[in-house]
């Protein structure tokens, strides 16, 4: 099953075009330098490739969460005049919250070492910090995040953004040090 949300085309040469398939987790700096290996293309465009990869996501993502509030704002107006709605809304409306259980574990302290801290201004005068690592997801990250410090689930998107924003320029950073 393919489950990308958007497709970005790259024009390789000799009227030839490459396709990137983008998923919501997938980082664009890796998915830049496989598509410069499988098209041996100089190494000089993964930069580029990153930052196109990442901007057409973010316009995904942003696109997607305007539609969702949209959705959320009829079903709103939906329940004002009597009109059934989601069993999502609903248990949500009604309830107040979730009623599923999420597992929670423990785990030992990891052993990957933190690749950067981002510093995520919640309110002025209140931030708060995500210890991004080597592997980390950035879409768990930033719900954490937004539970921890009792975020809207809009926010999330912004986060993960911010979040994808600085590994990719933290990995082109790192390439441009070992060339």
């Amino acid at each position: 099953m393919d489950d990308a949300v958007i497709y970005v085309d790259v024009s390789v040469g000799d009227g030839k075009v490459g396709q990137i398939a983008v998923r919501r987790t997938d980082s664009a700096f890796e998915l830049a330098e496989t598509f410069c290996r499988a098209f041996d293309l100089d190494r000089s465009y993964i930069r580029r490739l990153a930052l196109l990869v990442q901007d057409r996501l973010q316009e995904y993502l942003a696109s997607e969460a305007q539609r969702r509030q949209d959705e959320r704002e009829r079903v709103l107006r939906g329940m004002g005049q009597g009109l059934a709605m989601p069993s999502e809304a609903r248990t949500r409306a009604e309830i107040g919250q979730s009623t599923k259980a999420e597992e929670f574990r423990f785990h030992a302290p990891s052993v990957r070492p933190v690749l950067f801290k981002l510093r995520v201004e919640i309110a002025p005068g209140r931030a708060g910090l995500i210890a991004v690592r080597e592997n980390d997801d950035p879409q768990v990250l930033a719900r954490n995040f937004c539970k921890t410090f009792g975020l809207k689930a809009s926010s999330r998107v912004t986060i993960v953004f911010q979040i994808q924003e600085h590994l990719t320029h933290y990995r082109l950073e790192r390439l441009e040090r070992m060339a």
